[in-house]
């Protein structure tokens, strides 16, 4: 037996149970793991709440059930999500349609979206191609929920307002899906892709501290910045600090597609 031979027997013995050690689990098959629903039925450990930004296709008013689950350096961000008006859909979330944004903080920050079939979640949940392009309003992952009211028999704002705080607390965050966001509903619309380098904005949405911004949610910056739909107007978020009138008319001439 040649020393060769022995040292890459030695070799293949050592790299045995590295090689043999499971891969870790896909976000899809990790997120099926947590028993969301229960997070769900639990008070407290969700927080339900009109939403003041979120509207259904004809602006009714939306329900939105939101549960955080960690694990590693994974979080995952569970929205289940009604029409006020939709009684069919009853008031047990569990039955209601079903979001997840999953935030993985060992590649680099990146945020997963997700759809699930309305049903009850288990291991076998079907996961169904997204309704709508989460990126449109998810530039750097979760975002801060902002509640018109509480819902539920029993509101939790406490929770609300320590998921707010984490949220806020997290530096820029890259969504993985956004290429496949622009390709399914954009087509070839590389103008949706155009980055608002206003300084009232990019001096935080700047690729490090928070993602930047684009063409592709100007209703969420309109909103964001008090300017509401079709710029009607209404309460500002964003900037801290507000703007000044030109910076306004520059953000105004901006989300009219003059640039």
């Amino acid at each position: 037996m040649t020393p060769t031979f022995i040292w890459r027997a030695i070799a293949i013995l050592v790299a045995a149970p590295f090689s043999m050690r499971a891969a870790p689990p896909s976000v899809v098959e990790w997120a099926r793991t947590i028993d969301v629903d229960a997070k769900m039925a639990e008070p407290n450990e969700r927080v339900c709440f009109e939403s003041m930004e979120s509207s259904g296709s004809v602006g009714h008013s939306v329900i939105n059930c939101v549960v955080r689950a960690a694990g590693g350096a994974r979080t995952a961000w569970w929205l289940r999500q009604r029409k006020k008006s939709d009684q069919n859909e009853g008031d047990d979330p569990r039955r209601w349609p079903l979001f997840l944004i999953v935030v993985d903080r060992s590649a680099d920050n990146v945020a997963s979206f997700y759809q699930f079939a309305a049903a009850p979640f288990d291991s076998n949940a079907k996961e169904v191609p997204l309704e709508v392009p989460c990126f449109n309003c998810h530039a750097n992952g979760p975002r801060a929920l902002r509640a018109s009211k509480l819902w539920g028999e029993t509101p939790r704002s406490e929770i609300l307002d320590a998921i707010n705080l984490e949220i806020a607390a997290d530096s820029a965050i890259t969504p993985a899906t956004s290429v496949q966001n622009r390709a399914r509903f954009f087509g070839n619309e590389p103008a949706r892709m155009t980055p608002l380098r206003l300084k009232a904005c990019s001096n935080c949405h700047d690729g490090k501290n928070r993602a930047i911004l684009r063409f592709a949610q100007r209703d969420t910056i309109a909103f964001m910045a008090g300017l509401g739909p079709a710029h009607s107007g209404g309460t500002a978020f964003m900037p801290p600090g507000g703007m000044s009138s030109q910076d306004r008319q520059a953000l105004l001439d901006w989300l009219d597609g003059t640039w």
